[in-house]
């Protein structure tokens, strides 16, 4: 047995999710991913408060961002399309709204 595996294995998905920020902050500074999803499926400046507040730590490097833009399921009609979002929010909404909130182009070419 190797043990337990390192946190840079670690991806938290739907860490959009944890309700204290202190949590997310802390997972990433040991070294894990943070995963904040559903861009476009809430208001975008709520993604763009928790990418500043990850940005303002200096955690870029362990940020992961997703649509996460549907769910489906075989009991949906018609496989779950009417639940589907367009695979655009982050460059359509979130991209421009970091842009307006200051966050600098090199910044947003290493979170994309």
């Amino acid at each position: 047995c190797r043990g337990p595996p390192a946190a840079a294995a670690l991806i938290v998905v739907h860490a959009d999710g944890i309700r204290d920020p202190g949590e997310r902050l802390k997972l990433a500074e040991r070294g894990a991913w943070v995963e904040l999803d559903a861009v476009g499926g809430k208001p975008i400046e709520a993604h763009v408060k928790l990418v500043q507040g990850m940005l303002e730590q200096k955690l870029e490097g362990r940020l992961l961002l997703s649509h996460d833009a549907g769910w489906s399921s075989v009991d949906d009609r018609d496989g779950g399309k009417d639940k589907l979002r367009p695979f655009t929010a982050l460059e359509d909404a979130l991209l421009p709204a970091l842009r307006k909130a200051g966050v600098p182009p090199p910044t947003l070419e290493k979170i994309v």
